[in-house]
Formats: structure tokens, C-alpha cells, sequence
């Protein structure tokens, strides 16, 4: 019990130091108000004697993007998102009412100023709306946009008199939100005040004033250089990336007044000034290049480039569609005009696919550094403006020269290929054998028959999100047997889990975290041929005891529970086309779970009568150091051969280390259909660890692929 309490204290501790390592710092929130800002009051707007009226004013109309409590974030087009660190403080729609409310009693307008509805009539009406309020980013442009509406209404027969509607600008000098905040501020009392003024207006003449103003910008106080471009000057170009995100081309983007030029990449939006441009872009000689004249850069609007050019993407495979790492040219089919090459893609070396963008047209790809004109190992591939291609080769490796012979290519989509794409890869076999046999040795016409069939389910699951990949491996095993004369007995039970979570920090190198289970169903039953008498003991109390039986059940369903978790550093030494190496080691717990479970001890004699002894099994918490290696070979086209071994070092000196070794030979016979060889060794509890329990099946397997 001591053991046990401290192995679980060491877990719970190094789990708890871990969890300190990746905690998150507390999020920091920060929430935002409106002032009147007393010291913007114009003095020239405020007046003696307040008009003999009195005016009601209406909580602000806020636009629904802009009811929420965050605060809007927007770029160039029309997609933003919400700030959830910075939030209003307050209800916007209130807030800016009692604005309007504070500047009309502080200018002394009206005689008569309310937020409240009362029984008493009033002579007008103040309705606002707010229809946005945002910080808009772009480039290095930082802006405070409000646009607001305020309308002053007679009553009874609510004619407009008063309308003002603006859409009012600023720049922010810092990447600060509480900056945006205070320039927003200071706008909508800015605004507020413009619109007080033509209501002055309207109380000294009785005209009726429509005020629809186009949308303006006023420079905050702290002015950015003159020579720096304004927000209403700047757009964006995106040239969309047709292949895979990762490596996309570049293109140049020159301007037709000033020849200035830069670079942008295919994918990614580019922030240029204002004006007319020229994109150039594509692979190859400079006369096979494309270029796009008279691109125009909107302001504040994202300017696509129609696709009129082609992708094209190349990946050379095994017959077992492990990449191969080789050197394509390619060429113009017709004119064969060189565009030079690259080499395939390569998981173990983390190279970068190559994206080529061309014209569209007939194009052939030669392997080997073979001439344009050969007329072995080479592919073409048609590119249609607008659309990528993916040109798989399929290819066998001479192990000796190293050199390839083309097997087959085309573009091989989702559903042929299991969805690579796809992060769920599942997949299962059904692994059975069957043995039959008949004697008659006890007589011509006494037969006796023997049929034992054993049966295993296999399934993989895979789940990868870069940096990140979650491995399932499940085992289910049953064997029965029937023999004339005899019910039908399961010989054999088994089922085993092996969770593994994966993070890569190279391609090469990562941590794991694994968690291992192995059980059975039924639990295990002993048969005598002979009545026989056992007894079951817990120490010295005797559980259980029995005469003359014809069975003893040693354990329940589902024990023993043997657990194993992990954590470490996994290590990817080989990885080629026909060979994988892997190695793992780091701090392991194991635990073995006997509830109800009783393990043969010896035999006693007890008045004459023998007894079979049948001791409580003791559950069992070790820590220590694990090891494991994994091996993949595949000696010929239609073999692989697939090793793992896994030792476990408890830290008690006390404890015997533990060892398993599992090696599969599948030969593929027809198809999905192949015949499988498993053996297992594992050492016992017993004084000698050179004693291993062996463990051999031959099945015949069938494939599937579930997604």
C-alpha cells in the first residue's frame, strides 16, 4: 500500500510540475468607456437665453455588427472579428445618448431636456443610430471610422427638420486600442456638435436642414508625417495560390508611374498604394514568364487577379506510396523548351514541395536527368488556366544503383488515395485460421472430430494535425474449439489498446505520451479431465475450497488489467521507402490490476486428499524507465516484415524488469488477402529472465481500408 501511495504521489506531482510548464497566464481583459470630453466644447455654440422648448431624446439605434460588447477589428473587404480581450464597458446605445443629452444642457439649448418618457408633451424628438464604430488595420494604416445619424424630429406631426448623417475618420498613431478608443470619442462629440450647430440654426430661422456628408478624416492631434499615405490611399492584391499553402511562388508587382517595384507571394495579401500596377509572375525563361497590364489598387478594397495561369505539383511514390526523394525535369511538350527541375517532396528530410506556376498547356516531365527527347521514364500532363494539377509517379528503387523505373503517373484523387488530405486515416483486418482434423484410431467406425478456429480483429487508427499525431492500435482475439462429445470452450481471449499521442518538433525528433491496455473478456476458467480437489486462499483465509470439481473459475471477466503509460522523447532514426526505425524512451508506470484474480501456488495434502492451491493475486504499481524500438522492413514488393520491442525498468531494485517482443511476416497473396505469421515473446515472473513465453499464429488476413 506504501509503494502504491508513493508511486501515485510521484505521478500526481510530475504532472502537476508539467502542468505548471504549459498553464497559460491569466487572461487580462480590458473594458472601455466614453467621456464628454468638456474640454472639445465649442464656446461659440453655447448660448444665453435656451429656446423656449423642450426636447426628448431617444436611446442610439446600434447596428446589430456592433451591439456585441467586444470591440470590432476589420481589415481591407468586408470580413472582421471581434476583439474578446477589449470590451465596452458600457451599453453604446445609453452611452452615447447621454452624450448627446450632456452637450445640449452644457450649450443650454433647449429649455427642456429629458432621457425619460413623460405624460407631458414636448415639442421635439432626438433620434441617433449608430452604424458603425471599428478599429480598421491594414498595412501599416491604423484607423478610428464612426459613422452616425442624428435627427432632429418636430412633434406632433414628427417632420425631420434636423438631419445630419457622417461617416467621420482618424488616424491612430499606435497600435493601441485604448488609442482607438479615446479617437472614437472624440469623434462622436466632434459629430455631435456639428449636428448641435445646424439645430441652432434651424431654432434661430425655422429652415429645415438635410446634412448628408460624404465620408471625411481628421488627422488625430499627434500627426503622422506628411510623406506617410493616407488610409484613403491604400488597397490590396491577392493572387490566389491554387496549390498547397506551404511553399507558394512569388510574383513581382511594379508601379506604371514610378517603376517602383516589389515582390508579393501567391496566397497572400499584398498592401500596396493606390494607382496602376503590373504583376508578373510564373516559372521558367524569362520570354515563357506571364504578365498582367493596367491592375488597378482601389482604396480600401481587395483587388483578385483572375487566375490565367496553371499549377502544377509533382510527387514520385513507391508502389507503397512512401515518397520517394529523385530529381524531374520538365519541359514544354511541344517546343521542349527547358524549365528546368527539382526534386520530390521527402517526409524524412522536411522538404518543401515544389509549386510550379505556367502557362496553361501540354508539358512532360522526365525522370532520371534524361533529355527532353527520351522516350523512357517521363509523363505529360495537360494544364488548363485556373486549376491545379497534382501528378503523382509511381516508381520502383533499384536498392543497388539507387535509379528508378517509372511504374505509373497520373493525378490520383481523394477517394483513390485514401484521402490524404483528410487528418482520419482508419483501417482494419480480419486476421482467421482455421484447423480441422479427423481420427478414427479407436475404431473403423468410431470417428472423433477436433475443429479450433482462431480469429483476431486488427484496426489502426490515425489521426494527424501537425505538429501533432494520435495513433490507435486495437487487438481483438478469440479462439474456440469443439470436440465431439464436448461444448464448445474458448481456448483463447485477448484484447489489447495502444494509445499513442505524438509531438513532432522535427521531422526526426518529438516527445510522446502513450497509454497501454491488456485483458480479456471472459476472464479465465480452469477444466479438469478428473474431478479435482483446489482451494483458494487470500494469505491465510481460505476463500474457497472444493472436493471434487470438474472446474475452478481464476478470474473474472476483464482481469487481470495490465496498464502501461508513458512520456519521452521519440526519436525517428531510419525512415526510407523500404525501411522504418523508431525509437522511444522516457519515465513509464505500469500497473496490474488483479481483482478477484488467483494464480496456482503448488499443491497440499490435506487427510489424504491432494488439493490444488490457488493463491489472491497481489495488484502491482511500478515507475520506471521504458524503452521501445518499432521496425519496418520490406524485404520484397509483396512482404513486410514488422518488429517491436518494448522493455520496462522499474525503479524498485526489487521488481523484475519486464520485456515483450511481437515481429509480424505479411505476405500478400491476392489483393486485399495475405497470409500473416505472429510471434510473441514475453519474460515471466519467474527467477530466471532468460525464460520467455512464446507465442505463434498463422492466419490468413483480409484488408480493408475504412476511411
Amino acid at each position: 500500500m506504501n509503494r502504491f501511495v508513493r508511486t501515485a504521489a510521484l505521478i500526481v506531482v510530475s504532472m502537476l510540475a508539467l502542468s505548471s510548464c504549459l498553464t497559460r497566464p491569466e487572461r487580462l481583459v480590458s473594458y472601455y468607456t466614453f467621456d464628454s470630453l468638456p474640454e472639445t466644447e465649442r464656446a461659440e455654440l453655447r448660448i444665453d437665453t435656451p429656446h423656449d422648448a423642450s426636447v426628448q431624446i431617444l436611446d442610439t439605434r446600434v447596428a446589430r455588427a456592433f451591439s456585441r460588447p467586444q470591440i470590432v477589428l476589420r481589415g481591407i473587404g468586408p470580413s472582421f472579428v471581434y476583439l474578446n480581450d477589449h470590451l465596452w464597458g458600457v451599453d453604446l446605445s445609453e452611452t452615447v445618448a447621454d452624450l448627446i443629452e450632456r452637450r445640449i444642457r452644457s450649450y443650454r439649448i433647449f429649455g427642456r431636456t429629458t432621457r425619460e418618457f413623460t405624460r407631458e408633451r414636448v415639442a421635439y424628438e432626438l433620434r441617433s443610430a449608430i452604424g458603425s464604430i471599428e478599429y480598421l488595420v491594414f498595412g501599416n494604416q491604423r484607423v478610428a471610422t464612426v459613422e452616425i445619424d442624428l435627427v432632429l424630429v418636430r412633434m406632433p406631426d414628427e417632420r425631420e427638420v434636423v438631419r445630419y448623417r457622417n461617416r467621420a475618420e482618424a488616424q491612430i498613431p499606435a497600435d493601441d486600442v485604448g488609442v482607438f478608443v479615446a479617437e472614437a470619442n472624440r469623434l462622436i462629440v466632434r459629430e455631435i456638435d456639428s449636428f448641435l450647430e445646424r439645430v441652432l440654426g434651424y431654432l434661430a430661422t425655422g429652415e429645415v436642414v438635410l446634412f448628408d456628408a460624404p465620408a471625411t478624416r481628421t488627422d488625430s492631434a499627434a500627426d503622422l508625417p506628411e510623406a506617410e499615405t493616407t488610409a484613403e490611399g491604400v488597397g490590396e492584391l491577392l493572387l490566389s495560390g491554387l496549390g498547397p499553402a506551404a511553399n507558394q511562388p512569388f510574383f513581382t508587382v511594379r508601379r506604371t508611374d514610378t517603376g517602383d517595384e516589389r515582390t508579393g507571394r501567391f496566397g497572400v495579401s499584398m498592401t500596396l498604394e493606390a494607382g496602376r500596377y503590373t504583376v508578373e509572375y510564373g516559372d521558367g525563361p524569362t520570354d515563357r514568364r506571364m504578365r498582367t497590364d493596367g491592375v488597378e489598387i482601389v482604396p480600401r478594397r481587395r483587388t483578385v487577379l483572375e487566375p490565367t495561369w496553371s499549377v502544377l505539383t509533382v510527387s514520385v511514390v513507391d508502389a507503397t506510396r512512401r515518397p520517394v526523394r529523385v530529381r524531374y525535369d520538365l519541359f514544354e511538350s511541344e517546343t521542349g523548351v527547358s524549365y528546368g527541375g527539382a526534386l520530390s517532396p521527402s517526409e524524412a528530410l522536411a522538404s518543401a514541395q515544389r509549386v510550379w506556376v505556367l502557362r496553361p498547356g501540354r508539358y512532360k516531365v522526365v525522370l532520371n536527368s534524361l533529355p527532353f527527347a527520351t522516350l523512357e521514364d517521363f509523363v505529360t500532363v495537360s494544364l488548363v488556366a485556373g486549376r491545379s494539377e497534382e501528378l503523382t509517379i509511381v516508381v520502383d528503387v533499384d536498392e543497388t544503383s539507387g535509379a528508378v523505373v517509372l511504374r505509373g503517373a497520373g493525378n490520383i484523387d481523394a477517394e483513390e488515395s485514401g484521402d490524404p488530405t483528410s487528418p482520419l486515416s482508419v483501417s482494419s483486418a480480419i486476421n482467421a485460421s482455421l484447423a480441422f482434423s479427423l481420427d478414427n484410431a479407436d475404431g473403423r467406425g468410431d470417428i472423433s472430430t477436433l475443429t479450433v478456429v482462431d480469429s483476431e480483429i486488427e484496426t489502426d487508427l490515425t489521426y494527424e494535425i501537425s505538429p501533432l499525431r494520435y495513433e490507435l492500435r486495437s487487438l481483438v482475439a478469440l479462439g474456440l474449439s469443439a470436440a465431439d462429445g464436448a461444448p464448445l470452450r474458448v481456448t483463447s481471449d485477448r484484447v489489447r489498446l495502444r494509445n499513442t499521442l505524438l509531438y513532432a518538433i522535427t521531422p526526426v525528433y518529438g516527445f510522446y505520451t502513450r497509454v497501454d491496455a491488456d485483458t480479456t473478456f471472459f476472464g479465465e476458467r480452469l477444466l479438469f479431465e478428473e474431478p479435482t480437489g483446489y482451494i483458494k486462499r487470500d494469505g491465510d483465509r481460505v476463500v474457497s475450497q472444493e472436493l471434487d470439481a470438474r472446474t475452478v473459475r481464476l478470474s473474472p471477466p476483464f482481469m487481470p488489467l495490465f496498464l502501461r503509460e508513458g512520456v519521452g522523447l521519440s526519436v525517428q532514426a531510419v525512415r526510407t521507402p523500404r525501411v522504418e526505425l523508431g525509437l522511444r524512451g522516457g519515465l513509464g508506470a505500469a500497473q496490474t490490476i488483479r481483482l478477484d484474480t488467483f494464480e496456482p501456488a503448488g499443491t497440499e495434502t490435506i487427510d489424504d486428499d491432494l488439493y490444488a492451491v490457488y493463491e489472491r493475486g497481489e495488484t502491482v504499481n511500478d515507475v520506471g524507465l521504458e524503452f521501445s524500438a518499432f521496425a519496418t522492413v520490406i524485404p520484397f514488393a509483396n512482404a513486410t516484415v514488422t518488429s517491436t520491442a518494448d522493455v520496462f525498468v522499474p525503479f524498485d531494485v526489487e521488481r523484475r524488469w519486464s520485456l515483450l517482443l511481437e515481429s509480424t511476416v505479411n505476405v500478400v497473396l491476392i489483393n486485399n488477402v495475405s497470409l500473416l505469421y505472429r510471434v510473441t515473446l514475453r519474460n515471466t515472473a519467474q527467477p530466471a529472465p532468460e525464460r520467455l513465453v512464446q507465442e505463434h499464429g498463422v492466419f490468413v488476413r483480409l484488408n480493408y481500408l475504412l476511411r
